[in-house]
């Protein structure tokens, strides 16, 4: 018997220490549990806290987007106005171009018209001299050279009428840019 009481200690023994240890072990998975209830707490608040930030991101995103896109509409819009500006830059351009064409046209032609027209009472003088002499060959050739004188002149008359209509029709397209301009960029800016 008393090696059965001897085995029943034992056992006694290994029970009372694998209580010990139960407990232990219960306790520890006690304090695991605690952690983790904690833990899982942490991660709901984290959670809840990342859902809010996720959605304060998307608004931020969204009005991000929106200023993008009014950047950019605004940055199209102003290099197309730019491009208006260059096109009436270049077509004020090319007018005054041709308006200077047409003043330097009407000095040219103004200043033939006065050449012939000096050369006409010379050439009366010529006609009166031959006629005096007799010389009505010469006299007639002085003549037909002072109506060639005198067409030409008609003709240069034409044209300084046509120069001058073009240079007043090029001053008013000018004046027509400029207005329009000057409209745009009230407008624009």
């Amino acid at each position: 018997m008393e090696a059965d009481e001897r085995k029943y200690q034992e056992d006694m023994e290994k029970l009372n220490q694998y209580k010990e240890r139960a407990e232990l072990s219960n306790q520890r998975l006690k304090e695991v549990n605690d952690i983790f209830e904690k833990t899982g707490q942490s991660y709901e608040e984290l959670k809840a806290t990342f859902e809010k930030d996720s959605q304060r991101l998307a608004r931020e995103n969204e009005r991000r987007e929106r200023a993008i896109k009014v950047y950019f509409d605004s940055l199209n819009a102003l290099r197309q106005e730019k491009r208006q500006l260059l096109n009436c830059e270049e077509e004020i351009d090319k007018l005054r171009e041709d308006l200077s064409k047409f003043q330097r046209d009407s000095v040219d032609l103004t200043t033939q018209k006065t050449d012939l027209n000096n050369k006409i009472p010379e050439l009366e003088k010529e006609k009166k001299a031959f006629v005096s002499s007799r010389s009505f060959k010469d006299a007639s050739r002085v003549s037909n050279d002072i109506k060639d004188i005198q067409t030409k002149i008609t003709e240069i008359e034409e044209q300084l009428v046509q120069v001058n209509e073009n240079e007043k029709a090029t001053q008013h397209k000018i004046q027509t840019v400029v207005f329009s301009l000057n409209i745009f960029c009230l407008i624009s800016f």
